[in-house]
């Protein structure tokens, strides 16, 4: 039995950006002390997670539009949130 716990898999992928949110990105993680890509992942996780699940509930062919119209909704409310409590947090600490 190993005392050290194996470190869960990982996969590297390129990402291209604009140059001004590549900064903004390089500051934001610089202030936070993470990387770039901690940074990225802890914010996209969980609106990726969601949007997953949403898109499981509609068949790979497409749907009806009435479904597809209201699950793309439930994604842009659910965005809207993160984002609000995001920019919440970051208001809270300039206090």
């Amino acid at each position: 039995m190993s005392v050290f716990k194996s470190k869960p898999k990982t996969f590297r992928i390129n990402l291209s950006v604009p140059p001004e949110f590549y900064k903004e990105l390089t500051y934001v993680s610089k202030r936070l002390g993470v990387s770039s890509s901690s940074l990225i992942y802890n914010i996209s996780h969980d609106a990726v997670g969601h949007m997953s699940s949403v898109l499981h509930q509609v068949p790979e062919s497409g749907g009806s539009d009435a479904i597809i119209k209201r699950l793309r909704g439930e994604s842009i409310n659910y965005i809207e949130q993160q984002y609000s409590d995001l920019m919440s947090s970051v208001e809270e600490d300039r206090s």
